[in-house]
């Protein structure tokens, strides 16, 4: 197995959460906006801290690794300026258990750190925030960690939590710079989904005032697990319901096909392997440049049996509750922080 794992003493022991740390190191000296940030050498990045380690993080991670694999092996799908030395830091015994055996397939090593989130941040350059959006204060807030952040580039994944909402809780203080040349911490928000574990995430980013190097160095690392897509930060909770709540809607929509098949006689592991496959095409259509109305006029021809299921979808009110699904995710993520557990 590719993993160290270093047991540690955890400073949370009885917390419920898990804190997850995963390194990327790049070399000192490039200028990011109006933050000093490590250059990259020769294209290369060496370590990035991922904190915060429950579904989203750990896929993000494995397919990190996974990218790491295949550029071992030569493969084109491989992506060989991201990190070589990774390090993974959780809080508890039982989270580093799970994530050593989720990892125990990747060759590419990675070094699992038990309550060490302030080492790993100083030792980075690059860090990846992956908590529960309601334990931003509690991950992030506290002075050691708020100085080791200083003059790195922050790219958080909390659904509902913003760029100003980070600042507030560090108050700014203790980020501004100081006679040691260190700048405040670069930040870009940005909402991937679980489709990251096997590297086929729609991830959207924003970012206040990020430079062309900065947007070059996030999408390095983010378009490793898939389509990385830039937009306003007007519209960012609209688009965290849109990529990362809709992997669980289209979940439910297939079972529905799946178990209707079933009842039809097709057995189970065949029905779910044909109803994501045609999911999988329809979407291969409309990335190649199709509309979805031309698809489904295409499909649905007069007087035929598809014709027949789109009506009783409009009986059951399909679009009117898909729509409000949506807009109830997004109005529900700009609430994420205010939950206590």
């Amino acid at each position: 197995m590719a993993c160290e794992w270093i047991p540690q003493r955890s400073a949370g022991a009885n917390s419920k959460s898990c804190s997850l740390s995963f390194l990327i190191s790049l070399p000192k000296g490039t200028t990011f906006g109006t933050s000093t940030m490590p250059a990259v050498m020769n294209g290369r990045l060496e370590t990035l801290t991922i904190l915060g380690c429950g579904a989203l993080g750990t896929a993000i991670l494995c397919g990190l690794l996974d990218s790491l694999d295949k550029a071992l092996e030569g493969s084109k799908d491989g992506n060989c300026s991201l990190p070589t030395k990774l390090f993974a830091c959780v809080r508890t015994v039982k989270s580093a258990e799970r994530l050593k055996k989720d990892i125990s397939h990747y060759s590419t090593p990675a070094t699992i750190l038990h309550g060490e989130n302030v080492r790993a941040v100083q030792e980075s350059d690059v860090v990846l925030l992956s908590c529960l959006p309601h334990q931003l204060e509690e991950c992030i807030g506290q002075l050691p960690i708020k100085t080791a952040l200083r003059g790195k580039l922050l790219i958080s994944i909390l659904a509902g939590v913003t760029i100003p909402d980070i600042e507030n809780v560090w108050h700014q203080e203790h980020l501004k710079i100081g006679m040691d040349g260190l700048s405040e911490c670069a930040i870009v928000r940005a909402m991937p989904n679980v489709a990251s574990a096997v590297r086929d995430s729609t991830t959207v980013i924003t970012s206040k005032g990020m430079d062309r190097s900065t947007n070059k160095m996030v999408e390095s690392i983010l378009s490793s697990v898939g389509e990385v897509i830039s937009i306003d930060s007007s519209i960012f909770d609209a688009c965290t319901a849109l990529c990362g709540s809709c992997p669980a809607f289209f979940s439910v929509f297939l079972e529905a096909l799946v178990d209707a098949a079933v009842s039809l006689g097709v057995r189970r592991p065949d029905a779910e392997r044909m109803a994501a496959h045609t999911m999988r095409g329809t979407a291969s259509m409309m990335v190649a440049g199709a509309n979805s109305t031309t698809v489904r006029e295409t499909v649905a021809s007069p007087g035929g049996s598809t014709m027949a299921g789109l009506l009783e979808l409009e009986k059951g009110s399909v679009r009117w509750s898909i729509s409000n699904a949506l807009i109830s995710s997004a109005n529900a993520a700009q609430n994420l922080t205010k939950r206590k557990s």
